[in-house]
């Protein structure tokens, strides 16, 4: 459990990327709100369902303990409980390290979604409005309508400066264990 830890406090090696890829979208319902997928909760049900599996995987080791070179090889190596707990009769979550690494990795989370939250803040809504407009915008519509050809140039160093913009706003950055996925 601790290694799961050190993965995710990088405390190994200089992650590149985080570990959860987060899109993010602007709400149409609100002016300032984002959605998050997948979201804060769901990365945590994710992380304790990895800390269920590992738990799983160590009780279905039980066929090991019936080895006959157990004693002399095994034994020696773990610590003093592990017959215990291969057999189910130890409970793991109850016990301090289980949700000491509980807690760590929900506080982490937590921590690095506000991190995220405040770069998407800072950054994406200055977007928000080329969002708005894009989501209306007809080009059938705006096909058939006569326009000079200062009415199209302006339009399109529009849209240039749109791109410019959402290149420069919307850039993938990692914020600790989340990888906020930018323009495409």
């Amino acid at each position: 459990m601790t290694l799961l830890l050190d993965e995710m406090y990088e405390r190994n090696k200089d992650r590149k990327n985080g570990l959860f890829t987060v899109s993010v979208f602007f709400d149409e319902t609100s002016k300032t709100n984002m959605i998050y997928t997948p979201s804060q909760d769901e990365i945590k049900t994710c992380l304790e369902g990895v800390l269920e599996e590992m738990i799983r995987t160590v009780r279905d080791v039980g066929r090991i303990i019936n080895h006959p070179n157990y004693d002399n090889v095994m034994k020696k190596r773990f610590i003093p409980d592990i017959e215990e707990i291969i057999r189910g009769g130890f409970n793991i979550k109850g016990s301090r390290e289980y949700i000491y690494v509980l807690e760590e990795i929900r506080e982490k989370v937590t921590k690095d979604f506000a991190i995220a939250e405040k770069h998407v803040d800072s950054k994406f809504n200055e977007c928000r409005e080329i969002s708005e407009k894009c989501r209306v915008w007809d080009l059938v519509a705006y096909e058939g309508e006569d326009h000079t050809i200062s009415e199209i140039r302006e339009f399109h160093n529009q849209l240039r400066q749109w791109e410019e913009n959402i290149h420069r706003y919307l850039s993938e950055t990692k914020k600790g264990i989340i990888w906020i996925e930018g323009s495409k």
